[in-house]
């Protein structure tokens, strides 16, 4: 997939991105950790919904960084790559469970002080309240 250039002044940023989405579509992601699956039905994602949190792209984000000053460039710019991979996947962990959110109406226990009405309480899909 080659995203459309809507913008010229943003031409090089399209190259980043097209370059960051071939590595996990068709190089080093597919290879190692697609084994057929979508993208969001990898490790990548999977490992966020399991912990609740962006925490582990976050962190690898964080460990990659630190190991960039041991590459040389083309090495680098692979690391930035992944970096960037995984940046994307804490935005699709987040646009998801924004998506998965379910409203329910949970009213507290108000019977001694005599208030009628409760608030909406929010609930992701784990149950975690929101």
């Amino acid at each position: 997939m080659v995203l459309e250039i809507i913008n010229e002044n943003y031409k090089t940023l399209k190259i980043a991105l097209d370059a960051a989405f071939n590595r996990a579509a068709k190089g080093k992601g597919a290879d190692r950790h697609a084994n057929g699956r979508p993208f969001d039905q990898q490790p990548i994602l999977s490992i966020q919904r399991d912990l609740g949190s962006t925490q582990f792209a976050l962190g690898q984000i964080m460990k990659k960084t630190t190991e960039l000053t041991k590459f040389n460039d083309d090495d680098a710019k692979k690391e930035l790559l992944d970096i960037m991979v995984y940046a994307a996947a804490a935005w699709v962990y987040l646009d998801q469970r924004e998506k998965q959110l379910e409203f329910t109406m949970t009213p507290p226990d108000h019977r001694d002080i005599g208030i009628c009405s409760a608030p909406a309480v929010a609930h992701n899909r784990y149950g975690e309240l929101v």
